[in-house]
C-alpha cells in the first residue's frame, strides 16, 4: 500500500466522523493524519501542523498565521483545500496558484509570526485527498522524504529571507537528537541550565527556589504555588514547563472558574441525550490526559490558574484520588469508547499538576486532604528584587526557552516514578531525627502528620540532594520541607496555634532553619494582629 493510500484510508475514517468534510475544522481533527506524516518523516507529532479552508483561500492565510504554531518555527504544515473539482473546474488552477502564493510567505519569511520549512497543499476531491503542491525552503531536511511519499508533486523551492523566528533555535529538538541526549541523569546541571536559560529569557528566578520547585514536582507530581498576586507564579510555572516539555502540546494552562462544582470542567461527561456521544470539556484537560497516556516517556504539565477560586475538593477530587491510588478514573459506562474517549482512564504517571493560588475574599482555603498531597511553595517579592527588576523592566521572552531543556524530559519522568530516592547515607540519620522530633512537637498539640508526609519529606531530601551541588546541606532541604509540607497545615485561632508556633520557632532557631523561622514569625505577627493566622495569609 502506498503512502497516499494510507493517507486516504485515514481520511475516510475521519469522514465517518465528519460527513461534511474536515477542511475547515481545527488542527486537532487531523491528528491521525499528522501522526502518519510524523512516523513517515521520523519527526515529533508537534512538528506537524495542519489546517484548511473550504472555498476561500484567504481563510487558509488566517489559519496558518493564527493557528497553534503562532510565533514558532515548525517543520511541516499540511494545508487542505476542500470542495474542488480539479478535472472539470476551469478555475481550479487559479485557486491552486492562489493557495501557493498564500503559503509561500509562510516559507520564505515574509510572514513575521509563523514559519514552516515545508508546506504540502492537498485538495479534497470526490471524498479523497490529492496533493497539489509542495512548497519547501532551500535548507529543508524533510523535502527529499516528502518527494518520496508524494512522487507526483514537484516541489516549489523558496529562498528564505531574514526572519526572527528562523534565526533562533528550533523550539523542539528533533526526535533523534532528543533520544540521543536522554541518557542524562538528573543532577545539578539540570538546575544550572534551567536557571541560566530562564534568566536569558528575562524571567526572574532564584536558584534555591527553582531547585525546591523541581524537587517538589518529582516527589509527588502535584505542587501548589501561593503568594502575592502579580508576583509571577503562573508565568514561572509556564516557563519551567515550556523549558522542559518537548512542545506546547505538552502544556495546558486552565483558568479555574468560580462555578466549578464538579469534575465535568476537567473530564467532561457522557451526553445524556445521545448515548453514543461524549461531551469533552472546553478546558482541554481531557485531551491533555489522553495525550499523556499515549506518550508515557515525555512530561506533560497541567497548570490550574487560581485553583482555589472554587472549592478544590469539588472539581478535583477524582483526579486527586487517582493520583494517589493509581485506580482509574471512570469517564462513562459504555463498554466501547464514546467519541474516542475510553470508559476509564488511569492518571498518567508523566503528568505534573501545578496549581496557583491567590488569597482574598473571593477564594477558599485548601482542605487537609489537598495539602497533604502537595508541596506548597510561596512567592515573595523583596525590595531588592523589585529594585533589580526596575533597573531593566522587560517582558519575558517565552520563545527563547521553548523546549530548551527537552533533553532532560525522559529522565525527569523516570525520576518522578522512581521509588528509591532516599537521603544520602551521611545525612539519613539526621533526616530521620528531625522528622521524629517534628512529629513529636505536632503530636503534642494533636496536629500529628501521617506516613505520607514522612515519606514525602524523606523523598524530597533525596531528590533535592540529587539536584544540588555535592556540598549542599541537608538542612536546606529539611528547612524547605517544614515550610512546604508542615506549616501549610496550620491555620486557626490564637488558642489553637500559638503554642505550636512558639515551639516550632524555638526549634528552628536551634537548627538554624532560616526560611521556616521567617515564615513562623510572619504567622505569629498575623496572630498578634488578628487573633487568627494561616500559611497562605501570613
Amino acid at each position: 500500500m502506498s503512502f497516499l493510500d494510507e493517507l486516504n484510508d485515514e481520511y475516510e475514517e475521519l469522514l465517518r466522523q465528519y460527513p461534511k468534510g474536515i477542511a475547515s475544522t481545527s488542527t486537532t481533527k487531523y491528528k491521525a493524519i499528522r501522526a502518519l506524516f510524523a512516523r513517515a518523516l521520523n519527526i515529533p507529532l508537534s512538528e506537524i501542523y495542519a489546517t484548511g479552508a473550504m472555498t476561500r483561500v484567504s481563510n487558509l492565510d488566517t489559519r496558518l498565521a493564527q493557528g497553534n504554531q503562532r510565533n514558532r518555527r515548525t517543520a511541516v504544515a499540511l494545508a487542505f483545500l476542500g470542495g474542488y473539482d480539479q478535472t472539470h473546474d476551469p478555475g481550479f488552477e487559479r485557486l491552486r496558484q492562489s493557495a501557493i502564493a498564500t503559503c509561500s510567505k509562510f516559507i520564505d519569511g515574509r510572514e513575521r509570526g509563523t514559519i514552516f520549512d515545508d508546506i504540502v497543499v492537498f485538495a479534497e476531491e470526490d471524498r479523497h485527498l490529492a496533493p497539489v503542491a509542495l512548497l519547501s525552503v532551500e535548507e529543508s531536511q524533510n523535502r527529499a522524504q516528502l518527494m518520496k511519499l508524494l512522487p507526483n508533486v514537484k516541489p516549489i523551492v523558496r529562498t528564505r529571507i531574514d526572519h526572527p523566528v528562523a534565526d533562533e533555535r528550533l523550539p523542539f529538538a528533533p526526535a533523534r537528537a532528543v533520544a540521543q541526549e536522554r541518557e542524562n541523569v538528573l543532577g545539578p546541571e539540570l538546575v544550572d541550565q534551567c536557571i541560566r536559560e530562564l534568566r536569558d529569557a528575562n524571567i526572574l528566578c532564584d536558584t534555591l527556589w527553582i531547585r525546591r520547585y523541581l524537587a517538589a514536582l518529582l516527589v509527588r507530581r502535584f505542587v501548589i504555588l501561593t503568594g502575592l498576586s502579580g508576583s509571577g507564579k503562573t508565568r514561572l510555572a509556564m516557563a519551567v514547563a515550556s523549558w522542559l516539555a518537548p512542545s506546547d502540546e505538552h502544556v495546558r494552562v486552565v483558568a479555574v472558574g468560580a462555578d466549578w462544582t464538579t469534575s465535568e470542567h476537567l473530564l467532561g461527561y457522557p451526553d445524556a441525550l445521545d448515548k453514543t456521544s461524549y461531551s469533552r470539556p472546553a478546558s482541554g484537560v481531557l485531551e491533555l490526559l489522553l495525550r499523556a497516556s499515549g506518550d508515557p516517556d515525555n512530561p506533560y504539565f497541567l497548570i490550574l490558574d487560581e485553583m482555589n477560586l472554587s472549592h478544590v475538593e469539588r472539581y478535583f477530587a477524582d483526579i486527586l484520588s487517582a493520583m494517589e491510588s493509581g485506580e482509574p478514573i471512570r469517564l462513562h459506562g459504555s463498554r466501547e469508547p464514546l467519541d474516542h474517549v475510553p470508559r476509564q482512564l488511569t492518571f498518567p504517571s508523566n503528568l505534573f499538576v501545578v496549581g496557583t493560588v491567590n488569597v482574598d475574599e473571593t477564594t477558599y482555603l485548601f482542605s487537609p486532604k489537598v495539602l497533604d498531597r502537595a508541596n506548597v511553595l510561596e512567592f515573595r517579592i523583596q525590595g531588592e528584587d523589585l529594585s533589580a527588576y526596575l533597573e531593566n523592566p522587560r517582558r519575558p521572552d517565552m520563545r527563547r526557552i521553548a523546549a530548551a531543556g527537552a533533553k532532560w524530559a525522559g529522565s525527569f519522568v523516570a525520576a518522578a516514578n522512581e521509588n528509591d530516592f532516599t537521603p544520602d547515607a551521611s545525612g539519613a540519620e539526621d533526616v530521620r531525627t528531625v522528622i521524629r522530633e517534628l512529629f513529636d512537637e505536632f503530636a503534642t498539640h494533636d496536629l500529628e502528620f501521617g506516613y505520607r508526609t514522612a515519606f514525602d519529606m524523606c523523598r524530597f531530601v533525596g531528590v533535592f540532594q540529587k539536584l544540588s551541588a555535592p556540598d549542599s546541606q541537608v538542612d536546606d532541604a529539611l528547612d524547605s520541607q517544614i515550610v512546604q509540607k508542615l506549616l501549610p497545615k496550620l491555620h486557626g485561632s490564637e488558642r489553637r496555634l500559638r503554642p505550636i508556633l512558639e515551639k516550632l520557632k524555638n526549634y528552628c532557631l536551634t537548627r538554624n532553619f532560616a526560611d521556616s523561622k521567617d515564615k513562623i514569625a510572619r504567622m505569629l505577627n498575623r496572630l498578634d494582629a488578628d487573633g487568627f493566622t494561616s500559611f497562605t495569609e501570613a
